[in-house]
């Protein structure tokens, strides 16, 4: 019951005889060892259900945005689609934003570079960040210094470069002061890049335009740029020392 976004794709299990059709996929899971009973008997939900079910809880039937692992769309968010628009009778999402992978560099795969992934057991968490010195913000630059459909290396070298823009970034702001307005050219441009598929790579270069650009005085450059960080959500005001 289920549709496909890619092409044919090998199973990572064996063929199941109990299904009608091989890319049916289970709501319940039976289980006498694992899971709670239920009218239908002991088990759990599928893995699918599991996400229809949390979103219907926390966002409703219907909501706008729905993000993922661009190996997330041809199985598992169609299923989420097929279950939760027949549930509801309604579309389920109006916006789908399929991210690329993150490849760590240096990794056990053989070019060099494998996805990051707990499975491969190279997954980079706050702790970590934090332990090497790292602002958990500087790694959210580097995302963003990507499009979000563009695969992206990542290596603590990377990070590095990235973290010295982050702080060259702060140390602007924080060198701002006064109460001004939002300048309406550079958020009409902010926006653009935002409306043109999530283009955050764009939006900061209008961040760093802003900055140097001597005919917006500071007061206004300060209160532009906190508006755009609304979005960003780089912690940009915690720079100000003075407003």
């Amino acid at each position: 019951m289920a549709g496909g976004m890619g092409g044919e794709r090998e199973s990572r299990i064996e063929p199941n005889q109990e299904k009608r059709h091989a890319q049916d996929f289970a709501l319940w899971k039976f289980n006498t060892n694992l899971g709670f009973q239920s009218p239908w008997g002991q088990g759990f939900p599928g893995w699918h259900l599991e996400c229809s079910a949390m979103s219907n809880k926390y966002l409703g039937y219907s909501f706008d945005i729905h993000t993922g692992g661009i190996d997330l769309a041809p199985i598992h968010h169609n299923n989420e689609i097929a279950q939760s628009e027949s549930a509801c009778g309604c579309e389920f999402v109006r916006y789908w934003l399929h991210n690329e992978f993150v490849n760590v560099v240096d990794g056990p795969a053989k070019n060099g570079a494998s996805k990051m992934a707990k499975s491969e057991g190279n997954q980079i968490n706050l702790k970590t960040l934090v332990e090497k010195n790292f602002s958990p913000l500087a790694y959210r630059y580097f995302l963003l210094m990507a499009h979000y459909r563009t695969p992206v290396n990542f290596s603590w070298e990377a990070l590095e470069a990235t973290q010295n823009a982050y702080n060259r970034l702060k140390k602007c702001v924080g060198g701002l002061s006064g109460k001004g307005v939002v300048n309406k050219d550079y958020k009409d441009k902010f926006i653009e890049k935002l409306e043109n598929d999530f283009n955050t790579p764009q939006a900061l270069a209008v961040v760093w335009g802003l900055i140097k650009d001597k005919d917006v005085s500071p007061e206004d450059k300060l209160a532009t740029i906190v508006d755009f960080d609304k979005v960003l959500g780089l912690g940009l005001s915690t720079s100000i020392t003075k407003v």
